[in-house]
C-alpha cells in the first residue's frame, strides 16, 4: 500500500488523531499553536474527515469485510489531508498520531486501594513512596485482570495496561498531594486504569503498520473534559454516547468519581429500522442521520419516531442499571450532558427529559444539554466542518500532553 501521507513544513508540529468507533472512523490533522503570552495552548484543526465503517468490524476477524479497515483508514486520512486548511501546508509528514477508541475496546476503570504501613509515626521517605506507588499499582493490575478476566474469560496476560493515574491520595483520612514528608498509618488509593486488551492492540497495530504511520499513541480523552471546556472545579454527569456503547463519566470539583459503560448506543436505531423497513444496515444508518439532522418530511419522520420510542425507553433502562453501580449519590447534577454519534438523535434527549429520576435519585431533577466543539477552548476550527457532537470524543483526544 502506498504511503497515504501527504507532507507537512518541518517548522510545524503536526499531529494525526484518529477515533475509531464502531460506526465511524474520525480524522483530523491539527496543531498545537505555541504562544510565549499565553500559557494555554490553541489546538488548530486544518483537516478533517469521517468516514462509515458500513459492515466493516474493525476488529473482529471473523467477519468477511467488503473492505478492509486499512482502507477506510487510508481513506479518511487522504480526504482530510486533501481539505486541510490551507492548502499550503501539505507537504511533509505528520507525526506523532493519536489514537482514540470506543469503550468496549478500551476501558476506563476507577478502583481504590489501601495500604497500612508499619512504622505509622515514620514520615515516609522519596524511597518508600515510590515503592508504595509500585505495590498499590501492581495490586490495582492485578484485581482489574481478574474481575474482567472472569466477566469475559480473559487471561491476566491478555491485558495490556495504557495507563494508571492517580486521581486522589489520603493518608488517615486526609487528602495529601504526595506522599513524601508525611506520617500515617492507612493510606487509600483512587485510581483510574485505561486497559485494552491484547487482540484488540495488535489488530491497531497491524492498522498501523500497515498504513505506515509512527509514532502512534492510544489516548483515553475522558480526563480532558475540564481542561477542555476550561473549568478546574466542573461537577457534572457526562454521557458519551456511540455506535455500540455508551460510557458514562462522573466528575466532581474537575475529578473523575466514576467511570462506567453499558452495551447500547445508536446503532439499536439503525438496526431497528432496518429490520421494520428491510433495508441493509448502511442503509438504515444513512436513513437514521437524515431523520437526526431533521431532513426528512413530518410524514417520514412521525413514522420513525414510533419505532423508536421503544428502543429510547429500552436504552434509558440499561443506562439507569449501569448508574446505580457508581457513585451518583454524591453529586449533584444539574443537567446531563450528552456528546458522541449516538446523542444526536431526539429520543435520547426527550428520553433523558421525561424520566423523574427517582431510582436512582438525582437531585435536583437535571435538565439535559449538549458538550459540543464549539464549547472547547483554544480550538480553531479551519475546516468548519468539526460542528457536532460525535467530533467531541475526538477533539477530546486532541487535548493530550
Amino acid at each position: 500500500m502506498n504511503n497515504p501521507f501527504p507532507f507537512l513544513r518541518k517548522k510545524d508540529q503536526f499531529f494525526l488523531a484518529l477515533d475509531i468507533g464502531t460506526e465511524a472512523i474520525k480524522a483530523l490533522i491539527f496543531r498545537r499553536n505555541f504562544n510565549a503570552s499565553d500559557s494555554r495552548n490553541k489546538i488548530i484543526i486544518s483537516g478533517s474527515s469521517l468516514q462509515q465503517l458500513g459492515e466493516t468490524d474493525v476488529f473482529n476477524r471473523s467477519v468477511f469485510q467488503k473492505r478492509p479497515a486499512s482502507e477506510i483508514f487510508s481513506e479518511a486520512i487522504r480526504e482530510a489531508c486533501q481539505n486541510c486548511a490551507p492548502q499550503g501546508l501539505v507537504k511533509r509528514r505528520i507525526a506523532p498520531v493519536l489514537v482514540g477508541l470506543s469503550a468496549d475496546i478500551l476501558k476506563n476503570r476507577i478502583i481504590c486501594q489501601s495500604f497500612e504501613r508499619v512504622k505509622s509515626k515514620d514520615k515516609i521517605k522519596e524511597r518508600e513512596a515510590v515503592e508504595i506507588i509500585r505495590m498499590i499499582s501492581e495490586t490495582a493490575k492485578k484485581e482489574v485482570s481478574k474481575e474482567f478476566g472472569r466477566e469475559l474469560g480473559i487471561l491476566p496476560k491478555d491485558f495490556n495496561f495504557i495507563n494508571l493515574e492517580i486521581l486522589e491520595m489520603r493518608i488517615d483520612g486526609y487528602e495529601v498531594s504526595a506522599l513524601s514528608g508525611f506520617s500515617g498509618k492507612k493510606l487509600e488509593f483512587k485510581i483510574l486504569t485505561t486497559f485494552i486488551f491484547k487482540y484488540y492492540l495488535e489488530k491497531i497495530e497491524e492498522i498501523i503498520k500497515e498504513l505506515k504511520l509512527r509514532d502512534f499513541r492510544i489516548i483515553s480523552g475522558i480526563q480532558n473534559l475540564p481542561l477542555a471546556l476550561n473549568d478546574k472545579k466542573i461537577t457534572g454527569f457526562f454521557l458519551d454516547i456511540g455506535g455500540e456503547i455508551s460510557q458514562i463519566i462522573l466528575i466532581k470539583d474537575g475529578r473523575l468519581q466514576g467511570v462506567g459503560d453499558f452495551k447500547s448506543g445508536g446503532k439499536i436505531f439503525s438496526q431497528r429500522l432496518s429490520q421494520v423497513l428491510g433495508i441493509r444496515e448502511n442503509e438504515a444508518e444513512e436513513l437514521k442521520i437524515k431523520y437526526s439532522r431533521n431532513l426528512l418530511s413530518e410524514e417520514t419522520r412521525k413514522k420513525i419516531r414510533d419505532f423508536f420510542y421503544q428502543d429510547a425507553k429500552l436504552w434509558l433502562g440499561q443506562l439507569k442499571n449501569e448508574m446505580k453501580k457508581m457513585p451518583t449519590q454524591y453529586l449533584p447534577f444539574s443537567a446531563i450532558s450528552l456528546f458522541g454519534g449516538g446523542s444526536q438523535l431526539p429520543e435520547i434527549e426527550d428520553i433523558l427529559e421525561e424520566e423523574n429520576w427517582e431510582d436512582p435519585p438525582i437531585l435536583p431533577s437535571p435538565g439535559v444539554k449538549y458538550i459540543l466543539p464549539k464549547d472547547f477552548i483554544n480550538i480553531e476550527d479551519k475546516t468548519g466542518r468539526v460542528n457536532n457532537p460525535q467530533y467531541t470524543p475526538s477533539l477530546l483526544i486532541c487535548y493530550a500532553p
